[in-house]
């Protein structure tokens, strides 16, 4: 099975994953993958519409897996009990998805789990949700898919069961998060040519969101934006 560039890295990035929930399957490339080099030994595979699990199923019968899956309409972890996985994929949907599936399971925070997150848009706002909720940022890369940068995460929770932050304040742009490099820059480097293109896109980005900050005569995320800007272009090593 070839897989894309975007789910290669992310089958990398998992390894060894014992038992996977993998949330909003699709088509189970992923997991399907995973099962068929015996990195996983069973995939829980959900979605929270019939149409994905129905190419989720496809790809089960095309590769003989249906004694190592199951199929589950879910809406996130909502049908998916904890002690059902040891590791979770999320991968292909947007940052702020990402971070209201994570916040309305009742295992995150208390367990610990590993997560594989492979967002879309909005990383930032992934990033310091899973960092503000006690999160260990194990490893971040990119990949260039189609002519456009994607990263993927490698996470481990946290099992404390302290209280987690209110993850509607992540859906807007925090000025504060502009000090904070880590949330910008995540665990990228800057040598790969993936991640050149990464930090260009989101160089690109921020420096539209200036121009619209100062139209709206906010100064606040005007100097937020321009800091963000200044710290891709130190990360990496040029003006881009």
């Amino acid at each position: 099975m070839k897989l894309s560039p975007r789910l290669a890295l992310a089958a990398q990035q998992a390894g060894e994953c014992g038992r996977i929930a993998d949330i909003g399957t699709d088509h189970a490339l992923l997991s399907a993958f995973l099962l068929l080099n015996a990195s996983a030994r069973s995939a829980l595979l959900c979605d929270v519409v019939e149409g994905p699990l129905t190419r989720a199923a496809e790809t089960v019968k095309k590769y003989h897996l249906e004694d190592k899956t199951e199929l589950r309409l879910s809406d996130g972890f909502e049908n998916v009990a904890s002690d059902a996985f040891d590791t979770a994929l999320i991968c292909g949907m947007g940052g702020l998805n990402i971070i209201e599936i994570l916040a309305k399971s009742d295992w995150f925070g208390r367990e610990k789990k590993r997560l594989i997150l492979q967002p879309q848009t909005d990383a930032c706002h992934l990033r310091a949700f899973l960092l503000d909720s006690g999160c260990d940022l194990i490893s971040e890369r990119a990949v260039i898919d189609a002519k456009r940068a994607y990263s993927v995460l490698s996470v481990v929770t946290e099992e404390s069961g302290r209280s987690l932050p209110d993850w509607r304040q992540y859906i807007e742009f925090n000025p504060e998060w502009a000090k904070r490099h880590e949330i910008i820059l995540g665990k990228l480097g800057s040598a790969e040519e993936a991640e050149q293109v990464y930090f260009s896109s989101l160089y690109k980005l921020f420096k539209n969101r200036v121009e619209g900050a100062k139209l709206e005569k906010n100064k606040p995320m005007v100097r937020a934006y321009l800091h963000i800007c200044e710290l891709i272009t130190e990360a990496t090593g040029a003006e881009i």
